[in-house]
């Protein structure tokens, strides 16, 4: 039997300088931009399942995603009750809306749970289901300008520092996206923003200082690197481009064959752990994506025969095939 005892990583470090515009809200502005909404209903927002009939890939998709799971989470609401509990006791700071902000932005903007303390896996099913639907398609086809990095500061007991930029028209029911020329249904106006092609379109969510420590930097650790210099954004490998129609032709005549649309089943490392519709497809869109995030290699000599008894030494080298840090999302 061999023994691994000792594992050393090689490492290179490859700085990338780029220039910097000062602009860290990275704002894309409209040809004719919209304007900056201030108060919300949720009756502004329409539950994902109005989009079904005329969009069933994406909802699809969409339903087996992290995304349609971030407020059914049974394993997300134990932490987040733990979390509120240690605020409170220990550090005498309401955590208030601080996981609800992105986890259902909807919720956020309406102020539809007002007491996040309170919130549990089972009172969650009292809420409406554009709440339930955690980051849904109206919330997501509403933004008309990207979210800077969000900052909090606990000294000020400020922790939902998100700005959202969201337009809602519950007149002509207009959506944003990335289809550059979009035609109109009978239930809604699409307009194009191309703001939805961009990794700025993630950062309030995937950019996260507290106390000015960066605590989820995904943005940062992408930018300026060479993935963003030949044109890789998050939308490149978390919503996979494909061909073919944005709509169910039987209900939207003369729709287009189109071939820039994308996935949106969001794979990246999190997966469902209770029972989640899709999650087959789910865990496959996950393996697919993470069997080509890195190399691994043993790049030292290797001797030929060893003896059980025998201390062996093997350097191993990773390639990390990311456009961010391998993992990503935590603070060392």
């Amino acid at each position: 039997m061999i023994k691994l005892l000792n594992r050393t990583l090689y490492s290179v470090f490859i700085i990338f300088i780029s220039c910097d515009n000062g602009n860290d809200e990275h704002f894309i502005n409209l040809p004719d931009p919209p304007p900056i909404q201030e108060s919300f209903k949720i009756t502004d927002f329409e539950s994902a399942e109005t989009c079904k009939q005329c969009h069933p890939n994406h909802y699809n998709e969409w339903s087996g995603s992290m995304h349609a799971y971030a407020l059914k989470d049974p394993v997300w609401f134990a932490l987040h009750s733990k979390e509120q509990t240690h605020f409170q006791e220990n550090e005498n700071l309401d955590l208030g809306q601080f996981c609800i902000m992105c986890h259902s932005p909807i919720a956020f903007l309406t102020n539809a749970i007002p007491d996040p303390a309170s919130l549990t896996f089972e009172s969650s099913s009292e809420l409406s289901s554009q709440i339930r639907e955690g980051i849904t398609c109206s919330s997501c086809h509403a933004v008309t300008y990207a979210s800077p990095t969000t900052n909090v500061n606990s000294n000020e007991g400020t922790l939902d520092a998100i700005e959202y930029f969201f337009h809602t028209d519950t007149v002509n029911h207009i959506k944003y996206g990335p289809i550059e020329d979009p035609i109109a249904s009978s239930y809604h106006q699409s307009e194009f923003n191309p703001l939805y092609r961009e990794s700025e379109y993630c950062m309030g969510c995937h950019n996260l200082t507290i106390d000015g420590i960066g605590a989820e930097m995904t943005f940062d650790e992408w930018s300026g690197t060479a993935y963003q210099a030949m044109g890789f954004e998050c939308q490149t490998c978390h919503m996979e481009s494909y061909s073919g129609y944005a709509v169910d032709t039987m209900f939207v005549q003369g729709a287009p064959f189109r071939n820039n649309l994308h996935r949106h089943n969001f794979a990246g490392i999190d997966q469902a752990l209770t029972p989640f519709v899709g999650e087959d497809a789910q865990a496959e869109a996950i393996y697919q994506l993470l069997s080509t995030a890195a190399n691994i290699a043993i790049v030292s000599e290797v001797p030929q025969y060893v003896f059980e008894s025998d201390t062996l030494l093997v350097q191993v080298g990773i390639t990390n095939n990311a456009g961010h840090n391998l993992p990503t999302g935590v603070t060392f």
